[in-house]
């Protein structure tokens, strides 16, 4: 028998081994995850240094691609500068926010953020300006679908994964909250100071390159992002409550002597992302336009231009009473287009086929097109091509109620028109002549040609649409004087130099984003009541710049709407019409 000391460091050299097999059993089981991350051990100032370092070289591919590209060429002082003091500058950002339990959700932000937009800027040859901001945001779900691919996921994850992965591993040195902060404002402030001595080096080549190329200011990733979302969120314009000042408070209908007949009708259809260049009408060696082609009473501008190159910046600039340099130079925000022709005594309406009017019919009557299960123009996605509008809409101009009697109707249309990048689901099935068309929403999986096919398919579509607009006109309301004008927002790139969609930034924009198409028919009663004639109007306007500045007050011209803000120099009908009538008009 052992003795009770015996026994008692027996037990206790059973209770170590117990502990030791205990812990090796542990330690083989812990994850190969928690291995790594054990010896990953980094304070946070390296950690964002790394990825300040990270996304100025493969999170800027898209800005280092466009500057080898210069054709002034640079030289490797010069690149070697810029790329130090890019890298210096997003460690400066990063590390103001980058501290304390948000130092790695800041920068797996950060480098997502690098990752989606190089996607787009690479593929589409965007770039990130306020302007692309807003579009984004005012973007719906529908649109937004359009443009995720398993392309775009893929080349976020080769972007990302990799420093993703380490900052998600890292194990942070602790530090306390004050020392934290501390760390991050001095990595701030070197940073910061870095870039300044960086840039100043290289001053010269800098500054000559930023001033010739704009465009290069907005590919700095993922800076042109922050930059621009913090200007569109500050601008106190941008917010939806915003005070709108008031305009045309004397609008009223004048009346000329010849108008005997029924109240008028006029309807607009916006389109959209409609280029000029693309409409056979104008010019363009394909039939775009077989329809309207064929017709004698309508005349189409070739030298239109648009107020902006996006549908966020365009549309309410092209309802506004202002010039394009006014409107975007304004200090406040004004009533619209709608809202004169409302307060003169026209029922106003406005039917969406689109993601939005974007504030513009908020005082009008208004309907978003719906999805119409049983319409073979609405296909499985809920997407319906524009004619559907024409269905029921004699029924849903009836209950818009009119504020001083029947004076007229002014019925907006907005399309669905040519939105990409899904082109080929702009047009029907009996509307594609043009083959092979790219039917998928990647572009660069598509050839240029097969990009192209899609876009001119869309084309055919729209042709198709103002045609059957312009007829639903004449069969309802034969004897009613009724007008049609088909104007777009604005235009779109089809590969050219390797830029598609677009919203590049007017100064830079290449003319496709900015000459549109821009069409007028009038009925012969609108002609006799108005006492103006369409060869006129196209005679003086032919070869006459237009723009969005003129389409606020030639609306009202052609409505004959009276007012301070009508300005008979932008109508483009105006020198058609008899002077008797001008002065009745204008008042001036």
């Amino acid at each position: 028998m052992p003795s009770s000391l015996e026994q008692r460091s027996l037990e206790e050299g059973f209770l170590r081994l117990a502990q030791a097999k205990e812990l090796v059993m542990k330690n083989n089981n812990q994850s190969f995850l928690q291995k790594i991350s054990a010896h990953l051990t980094v304070g946070p100032a390296l950690l964002i240094i790394a990825t300040g370092l990270w996304i100025a070289t493969i999170g800027n591919i898209p800005l280092w691609k466009a500057l080898s590209q210069l054709p002034e060429g640079v030289d490797a002082k010069f690149f070697t500068g810029f790329l130090t003091a890019v890298a210096a500058l997003n460690i400066s950002l990063i590390a103001i926010f980058a501290w304390g339990r948000l130092l790695k959700p800041v920068l797996i932000f950060s480098i997502l953020t690098a990752s989606i937009t190089s996607y787009f800027m690479l593929n589409y040859g965007i770039v990130i300006d306020p302007g692309m901001v807003r579009n984004t945001i005012q973007t719906d779900v529908a649109e937004a679908s359009d443009l995720v691919s398993v392309q775009m996921l893929l080349t976020v994850v080769m972007l990302s994964a990799v420093p993703i992965a380490f900052i998600c591993l890292a194990n942070v040195k602790k530090t306390t909250a004050v020392g934290s902060l501390a760390t991050s404002i001095a990595l701030s402030a070197t940073g910061l100071v870095f870039s300044i001595l960086c840039i100043f080096l290289i001053y010269q080549p800098f500054s000559s390159t930023m001033r010739n190329h704009t465009k290069m200011r907005y590919l700095i990733n993922p800076l042109n992002t922050f930059y621009s979302t913090i200007k569109v969120a500050t601008n106190p314009l941008e917010r939806t409550n915003a005070e709108l000042s008031k305009i045309g408070q004397d609008a009223k209908i004048i009346t000329p002597p010849a108008e005997t007949t029924a109240a008028p009708i006029l309807l607009l259809v916006v389109g959209e992302t409609a280029r000029s260049e693309s409409f056979g009408l104008n010019g363009y060696e394909r039939n775009t336009t077989p329809q309207l082609s064929q017709r004698t009473d309508i005349f189409s501008s070739k030298n239109a231009w648009s107020c902006g190159t996006s549908t966020a910046e365009s549309l309410p600039c092209m309802f506004s009473h202002m010039s394009r340099e006014k409107y975007f130079s304004r200090k406040q925000n004004y009533e619209n287009m709608l809202d004169v022709l409302s307060r003169a005594g026209l029922s106003v309406f406005w039917l969406d086929n689109q993601s939005g009017c974007k504030g513009i019919c908020a005082r009008v009557a208004n309907e978003q097109f719906k999805h119409q299960p049983n319409n073979p123009l609405c296909d499985k996605e809920g997407v319906c091509q524009d004619a559907a509008m024409l269905d029921s809409l004699e029924e849903r101009i009836k209950w818009p109620p009119t504020n001083t009697g029947d004076k007229g109707k002014v019925i907006v249309l907005h399309q669905m028109g040519s939105h990409g990048p899904a082109y080929y689901k702009r047009s029907s099935m009996q509307r594609k002549p043009f083959q092979p068309e790219c039917k998928s929403a990647s572009l660069q999986q598509c050839t240029q040609q097969e990009v192209i096919n899609a876009y001119d398919n869309s084309i055919v579509e729209t042709d198709h649409f103002i045609n059957s607009s312009i007829e639903w006109l004449k069969n309802k309301f034969p004897s009613t004087p009724t007008a049609l004008i088909y104007v777009s927002d604005h235009g779109e790139s089809l590969g050219e130099n390797n830029i598609y969609l677009h919203g590049l930034p007017y100064s830079i924009a290449p003319n496709v984003q900015k000459n549109i198409p821009w069409i007028v028919w009038l009925s012969e009663s609108m002609m006799a009541s108005r006492q103006k004639n369409l060869s006129c109007i196209a005679e003086k306007n032919n070869d006459r710049a237009i723009s969005h500045d003129n389409y606020f007050h030639t609306v009202l011209g052609l409505m004959n709407v009276q007012t301070d803000v009508y300005e008979k120099s932008l109508d483009i009908t105006a020198p058609c019409m008899k002077k008797e009538s001008v002065a009745n008009i204008t008042n001036m």
